[in-house]
């Protein structure tokens, strides 16, 4: 019975009404003796010793140990070795609500979040007012001035070259004739040929005229001369082998001008002579020009098989072309000046060029060829000479070959040879 009394108080201990312990069932407590204590050792643990009489709490209930044992998953209560104290009582109802505390103390600020992802772009607002005009500005310098537009003329006239050649002369020396009772410095006019041929004989002087073809088809078979006007895309030829001369003064240009047979092309003094795309095959002298002339000559074939290519000009520009003759491929008189770059220059019976006395030489880039002699240059006293990055071909030994001929006056020479093949080591020169 005490051992039943101690079970009783403490039921009461954990909360227990005798009213719920009436509506529980009966335990039967064993008696454990009247020496035995029950020891609350609180909530249930595993792999825990227990000891008879131990009381323990789980979910809620409170349980005694019926004999001593280890706790295990398999021992959990209630089970063989666990026996119901008190079982765990119902919810009570909700007590009221109390007052709101006192307000806490406002916590630190945060720190700032990351930003968001942009958002959709609203709609264009509406124009605003039209600000007032600003000052003018300061005037800006003046720009450089652009290129030449297309040639202007004061009259184009043009000549059918469906007759015959000699209907076509006539036709094309009344042209002359009215182009120039209207041409002046500041009123050029054009004299355009449709395709045919123009036969020699009689083609009058023209000044300030130009004359256009309408390419190889347009073939004009006389000279005539011409003063401060261009020759473009025609044909020039002797189909009957006579010499026959173009005389050009003043400023003069072709372009894309063919040349063919006993033809050459003689310049009067002070004129000024630019050739592009010049094709010139002529049996005798190709370009005749006089002192005190200078000569362009660009992107041009220029032969002459018996002759020289290039005579007499004060001064001599060559670019991107090639010159061939049989008597000296370039001839330049006392004191004249030549440049030569990216051009052939070949000769095939004499000397690749003839020089007058100071003349001077620029050559870059360039080849020399004399297949028959070993002199490249025929020079007279006082020559100026730069030679570099170009190329030599002369007769079949190099043996005693020689820039400038020895057979001239050679005293106060200057030659300058740079970066040519064959090197300056495989070239004697007792001029210098």
């Amino acid at each position: 019975m005490k051992n039943l009394f101690s079970a009783l108080m403490i039921s009461i201990l954990l909360g227990a009404s005798f009213a719920a312990m009436a509506q529980t069932r009966v335990v039967v407590i064993p008696l454990l003796g009247d020496d035995a204590v029950s020891t609350w050792r609180g909530a249930w643990l595993i792999n825990t010793s227990y000891g008879a009489g131990d009381l323990v709490e789980f979910d809620g209930s409170s349980y005694i140990a019926i004999n001593s044992h280890t706790s295990t998953l398999g021992n959990i209560p209630p089970s063989s070795v666990w026996d119901l104290v008190a079982a765990s009582g119902a919810n009570g109802i909700n007590g009221a609500r109390g007052l709101p505390g006192t307000p806490g103390t406002p916590g630190a600020t945060g720190a700032t979040g990351a930003t968001g992802a942009r958002g959709l772009t609203g709609p264009t607002g509406a124009t605003g007012a039209t600000g007032a005009t600003g000052a003018t500005g300061a005037t800006g310098a003046t720009g450089a001035t652009g290129a030449s537009g297309a040639d202007l003329f004061e009259r184009v006239i043009v000549v059918n070259g469906d007759g015959t050649p000699v209907q076509n002369r006539t036709a094309l020396n009344t042209a002359m004739i009215q182009a120039n009772s209207l041409a002046s410095a500041t009123s050029p006019v054009l004299i355009f040929l449709e395709p045919g041929i123009y036969a020699d004989g009689g083609l009058s002087a023209v000044d300030n005229v130009s004359i256009k073809g309408s390419g190889r088809s347009t073939d004009i078979q006389g000279g005539f001369t011409l003063q401060n006007g261009e020759i473009s895309n025609v044909r020039f030829s002797t189909p009957d082998g006579l010499v026959e001369t173009l005389t050009v003064g003043g400023v003069i240009a072709f372009d894309n001008v063919s040349i063919e047979g006993n033809f050459r092309i003689s310049s009067q003094v002070n004129s000024e002579l630019t050739m592009n795309r010049l094709n010139i095959n002529s049996t005798g002298s190709a370009l005749l020009t006089t002192n005190s002339a200078t000569l362009i000559v660009d992107s041009s074939t220029i032969s002459a098989s018996t002759g020289s290519a290039v005579f007499g000009a004060s001064t001599t520009i060559i670019r991107n072309s090639s010159l061939r003759a049989g008597n000296g491929a370039l001839v330049a008189s006392s004191g004249d000046s030549v440049i030569i770059r990216n051009s052939e220059i070949r000769s095939t019976d004499a000397t690749v060029a003839i020089t007058g006395l100071g003349a001077m030489f620029d050559i870059s880039n360039s080849l020399l060829e004399n297949p028959v002699t070993s002199s490249l240059l025929s020079a007279a006293q006082g020559l100026s000479a730069t030679i570099t990055g170009s190329r030599f071909v002369v007769g079949s030994s190099l043996t005693g070959t020689s820039i400038v001929s020895t057979t001239e006056v050679c005293l106060g020479n200057s030659l300058i040879v740079t970066g040519t093949t064959p090197s300056t080591s495989f070239l004697t020169n007792t001029c210098l």
